[in-house]
């Protein structure tokens, strides 16, 4: 256990190494990723033939850890990869570099560079308009897991794109339309022509099953009419695009405003995909456990019934932190789960010691804080910026024998730690901002997140200073 025994008001040490931001770079098949390869001369193959996918790369690059690997040909394999490998590596980002054809031959050129905004999955926006309300199959819209309805629109995260615009032109950025079939979805050409300015087969399929934020990089091999007819692909085409794609790339990894990008973006990613919301200690939650089995508690000869135990996903970000409270009669265990590890102070009430304990490492995974102790937690600093915890509460957690701490009177309880206490106490006019979410329909939120995707051609020129 990783103790640090406060003495005279001394703050916690953290003097764990600060990690190193880890992004994953998948390409459809290899030749995409040719040029990529040769960024990372030092790569070397991760060896775990128990598991796939197996043909993972590594490499350190400046002050990150980069994958290497393959989703592989067309949604289903690239959604069931992408989850596999977010799963074994838990990246901060994923990166999908590969090939797609070009929608507006008018304008664009074979080579182009797509920074994407979003992904349509055409093979499945229409299903809403097929399986109606009271039809046999209107079940088949929701996440049988969740309960959640499907989305078929993913957006690139605002603070990503804020970071791609400061490093490719202002012509360089459009939305994709994901299809199984090529070169075109039947019937759908016209659609993609409303709002897509290439289409391929995997990105929407990658940006859904992802546990991070994604940024997709898209060359364009092929060029298709007005009629979805495919025009050709040019000699050596696919080396071309793999060239530029890794062009693209070096820039991107190069940029100073991709790290900050990716700590914003990861914990907006973080609070939609797991609806956290404002809680009273601070940080964001949603309980995602409760014991259907109750049982009975006493607490100042009341007695109350409460579930046999609850548990949470927990946010905190860099910089902030959970105010001193205490729970009467249910211990809670901490667990990190995502980013930095986690510090966690306790006072004792019977010894009035003051413990700190940081959680995260492999020598100290969780932590039980036990019933009538007050506490506190923070994250540690690290690159994620970010700290996500499971809290499991046993009992379960009740409001009514939830208290948060009066600050005058816990630093007369401990008066040996008041210097610390007050670190850890918001000013009396901080207040918890109620959540303002409204639920809207998946493509009013998508087309919010993409800056209003329209008609109008985004395509880089390989005229660009950046050699593409």
């Amino acid at each position: 256990m990783r103790r640090f025994e406060s003495c005279n008001d001394k703050l916690l040490q953290n003097h764990e190494e600060e990690k190193m931001v880890k992004i994953l770079i998948l390409s459809a098949f290899p030749p995409e990723r040719t040029a990529i390869d040769a960024l990372f001369p030092g790569a070397e193959r991760v060896l775990d033939t128990s598991s796939t996918p197996k043909n993972v790369l590594k490499a350190e690059y400046h002050d990150m850890t980069i994958y290497l690997s393959y989703t592989g040909l067309g949604s289903s394999l690239s959604a069931c990869n992408t989850a596999v490998l977010c799963e074994r590596l838990q990246p901060d980002l994923v990166i999908f570099c590969g090939v797609a054809g070009g929608v507006c031959p008018d304008t664009q050129k074979h080579g182009d560079i797509i920074a994407v905004t979003g992904a349509h999955h055409k093979d499945f926006d229409h299903l809403p308009q097929v399986f109606t309300e009271g039809s046999a199959y209107h079940g088949c819209l929701f996440d049988p897991h969740t309960g959640e309805r499907n989305s078929y629109h993913f957006a690139v995260e605002p603070a990503l794109l804020d970071c791609l615009k400061t490093i490719y032109p202002e012509n360089s950025f459009g939305a994709i339309a994901t299809s199984n079939a090529f070169p075109t979805p039947p019937g759908k050409y016209p659609e993609v022509l409303e709002t897509c300015v290439a289409i391929e087969m995997e990105g929407a399929a990658v940006m859904e099953a992802a546990t991070c934020p994604v940024i997709i990089l898209r060359s364009l091999s092929n060029l298709l009419d007005k009629e979805g007819k495919n025009l050709g692909e040019p000699e050596g085409i696919i080396a071309l695009c793999a060239h530029n794609l890794a062009q693209a790339l070096q820039s991107l990894l190069a940029s100073p405003a991709l790290k900050p990008a990716i700590e914003k973006a990861h914990i907006t990613f973080l609070k939609n995909k797991l609806r956290l919301t404002p809680h009273q200690e601070d940080g964001c939650f949603n309980r995602i456990y409760e014991a259907k089995e109750q049982v009975s508690a006493t607490h100042n000869a009341t007695q109350y019934t409460l579930s046999n135990q609850t548990a949470i996903h927990y946010l905190l970000e860099k910089g902030d932190f959970s105010i001193w409270h205490r729970l009467a009669v249910s211990s809670e265990t901490w667990q990190v789960i995502q980013g930095d590890h986690v510090n966690v102070h306790i006072l004792n009430p019977e010894t009035r010691a003051l413990t700190s304990i940081q959680i995260g490492s492999d020598a100290q995974k969780n932590y039980t804080v036990p019933a009538g102790h007050w506490f506190c937690a923070e994250p540690a600093a690290g690159a994620a910026g970010f700290s996500l915890c499971t809290c499991t509460v046993t009992p379960g957690f009740s409001y009514e024998l939830f208290e948060l701490a009066q600050i005058d009177q816990l630093c007369k309880d401990f008066s040996a730690h008041v210097t610390f206490i007050q670190k850890f106490t918001r000013s009396p006019g901080h207040t918890v901002v109620a959540s303002t979410t409204e639920s809207k329909s998946e493509e009013e939120s998508f087309s919010k997140k993409s800056s209003g995707l329209t008609r109008k051609c985004f395509c880089m020129s390989r005229a660009h200073p950046y050699g593409f």
